[in-house]
């Protein structure tokens, strides 16, 4: 008998290997899949199972090193390819990648090392010499970038890709024909090569070959109509072709492609300002600010433009944002004097027009003993318009599918709340979620999430009638449901009403407190936006007045059931969690990623709790340790933490 138990033991255990064996190999392989369909988030799943579950798993951590990098993710992508290395020292692949993502984070002296090494391990890789001669590139070393790249083509002669690069090496020593020549060979191999006509483009119009330029771009975007950059430059083409109408026509594509392009409105600006169509220039200076609310370009020529308006109390308004950011602006202070003038303050006037003697003087001074004055600026520069100093999203890396702007908003709280049966609760795994469902079969689940519930607001009245009939839910979870029934349909303050009757028969009924202080919270908020929407005239006017409106809303009674919370329930993450972010919303940001990073010590796996973190410390000027906090919460699955990655990790 104990030898059959023992026999069927083993069958078990075997069969049990095996099914384990299956389930790593078929993540493997699903992630591939899905690397090679460009879903890099889900790759980045499929691989995190594979992680967990095999031993030394190098090839993991490669895949999921590229999805990361292919997500912009430099410094996620270098901790998997060192993890591959570690594993798997000789890896060519793994430290050409590497090389790579250190160039992304423009730590150019370890990428040119990984390169090196790449190199050696397999000298016969085109790719490689293509990578280090990028980063010979970076380092403005044409020459031997332009080695590199022939050494690549020697090896493999139809990689469009080392054409093009040695077309920009040659771009940048000036020499405008050889450029043009491998742009050529780069079409020549790939027909369809956006970045070649682009290039081809780019190089006719610094030659002054305006028309032939003009054909390259009307190329490009023929092969692709969806990227801002191909109009951006064949509107600047047209600009010196003196079609204005082409030029505006090709801006205003720009700006249904890429709606948030600061740069697009402010070049636009100043065509309507030539224009004289000065309201629609104030509009495009107005959204520039928006945007980007550090434009000391903007604002000095919204200035000038409110002034020849005879708008001048705005002009010194401009002006003053002007010297603020800049205080050595010489012209920007005798405009503001002349500004002063106009509405009586010659006392302030006359100390502008004496600043910027004082200033001019110094410069002067500086020049005769032979110092460089980097810090005194000719205003001319800021009247022209911008070629190309653009940045624009890349149709092919944008994480997502949508076209608005992404907005930088934390992870949203957690509180329990109700999900269809039909569908599968999204959420994190909670002890008494989970009990109470088994507890109570009624017609939804209970569960922890921040997400949108799925139930319609017609089922939901329908089953806040049924409650008080229902006899086989206990007073206080009937409470509870109410509210979240309450919370959902937005009545917040019945909501409040009912988890306060739940607190009344359980004073530690620590759902009940984290419900509540989200109903609190997310009352307040709706309050405090339609203060703001009361307060919107002007999209200028919106941004000064947004910024004293978390000052009116009294968040302690939040605090305070958070804080009740956690002494009934510490070991609960999502409460920490919670109170970090409404500590976030009172600006009191260390205290925040104090309670983030509690949140993050009860559970490794809270992807929202280390984006929140990673958000608050990159607010805190800790880029780094706020970016590497991102990389781990894409890592988790929260596909924002790539969009954060790829603004502010770039180093």
């Amino acid at each position: 008998m104990k030898k059959i138990i023992a026999t069927t033991l083993i069958i078990i255990f075997s069969i049990t290997i095996l099914y384990s064996q299956v389930n790593i190999d078929y993540f493997e392989r699903k992630g591939q899949f899905a690397l090679h369909q460009k879903k890099y988030n889900r790759a980045i799943e499929d691989f995190n199972v594979v992680i967990s579950r095999k031993e030394n798993p190098f090839k993991a951590y490669f895949f999921r090193g590229i999805a990361k990098y292919y997500l912009g993710d430099n410094q996620g992508a270098i901790f998997d390819f060192t993890k591959t290395l570690e594993i798997h020292p000789y890896y060519s692949r793994a430290v050409f990648y590497r090389g790579v993502a250190y160039a992304g984070m423009l730590d150019l002296n370890k990428a040119l090392k990984d390169l090196n090494t790449a190199i050696v391990l397999d000298p016969y890789n085109a790719d490689f010499f293509i990578g280090r001669g990028a980063i010979y590139l970076q380092l403005n070393k044409y020459d031997k970038a332009i080695n590199d790249l022939d050494e690549s083509i020697l090896i493999d002669p139809e990689k469009p890709l080392a054409y093009l690069n040695k077309a920009i090496a040659y771009k940048a020593q000036e020499k405008f024909l050889k450029a043009i020549e491998n742009c050529n060979i780069a079409i020549k191999h790939n027909m369809l090569y956006t970045s070649a006509f682009l290039m081809r483009g780019l190089t006719k119009y610094e030659m002054g070959w305006h028309k032939e330029a003009l054909l390259d771009f009307n190329q490009a975007i023929k092969i692709d109509n969806k990227n801002p950059r191909n109009y951006y430059y064949r509107a600047l083409t047209e600009f010196q072709l003196n079609n204005i109408e082409g030029m505006l026509s090709d801006y205003q594509k720009v700006i249904s492609l890429d709606p948030y392009n600061a740069l697009t409105y402010y070049n636009r600006a100043i065509i309507f300002w030539q224009m004289k169509d000065y309201d629609l220039a104030i509009n495009d200076f107005d959204r520039v600010v928006e945007i980007n609310p550090n434009n000391i370009l903007t604002y000095f020529n919204r200035a000038n433009l409110k002034l020849q308006m005879k708008n001048y109390n705005g002009a010194v308004t401009d002006y003053d944002k002007t010297i603020e950011l800049f205080p050595q602006f010489v012209r920007a202070y005798m405009n503001r004097s002349a500004a002063k003038t106009h509405i009586g303050d010659t006392k302030g006037a006359y100390r502008d027009r004496t600043l910027a003697n004082n200033i001019m003087q110094q410069h002067d001074s500086n020049i005769k003993n032979g110092i460089d004055d980097f810090q005194w600026i000719d205003s001319t520069y800021f009247q022209k318009i911008i070629e190309f100093e653009a940045e624009f999203n890349n149709a092919d890396i944008v994480v997502g599918t949508d076209k608005e702007r992404f907005r930088i908003l934390p992870e949203r709280s957690f509180f329990f709340s109700l999900s269809d049966k039909n569908t599968k609760p999204k959420g994190n795994i909670n002890t008494f979620a989970s009990d109470f469902n088994v507890k109570y079969n009624l017609n939804y689940y209970l569960c922890l999430t921040n997400k949108n519930s799925t139930i319609s607001d017609s089922l939901l009245l329908t089953e806040l009638a049924g409650l008080d009939t229902n006899t086989n839910i206990s007073s206080k979870d009937k409470y509870l449901v109410k509210g979240i029934v309450h919370h959902l349909l937005h009545n917040y303050s019945s909501a409040i009403s009912s988890y306060t009757m739940a607190i009344v028969m359980e004073p530690y009924y620590f759902p009940a407190y984290i419900n509540r202080a989200q109903a609190v919270y997310d009352m307040k908020e709706k309050i405090r936006k339609n203060k703001q929407q009361k307060k919107f005239i002007t999209l200028g006017g919106s941004a000064v007045k947004q910024s004293n409106n978390n000052e009116e809303m009294d968040y302690t009674p939040v605090i305070e059931d958070l804080r009740k919370a956690i002494k009934t329930n510490s070991n609960l993450s999502e409460i920490w969690y919670n109170k970090g972010n409404v500590l976030n919303r009172m600006r009191k940001y260390t205290e925040a990623s104090v309670h983030f990073s509690r949140a993050i010590e009860l559970n490794k796996s809270f992807g929202e709790a280390y984006y929140n973190r990673g958000l608050t410390l990159i607010f805190l000027q800790d880029t780094k340790q706020g970016c590497a906090d991102m990389s781990k919460a894409g890592e988790l699955g929260v596909k924002n933490a790539y969009r954060i990655i790829k603004k502010y990790c770039k180093e």
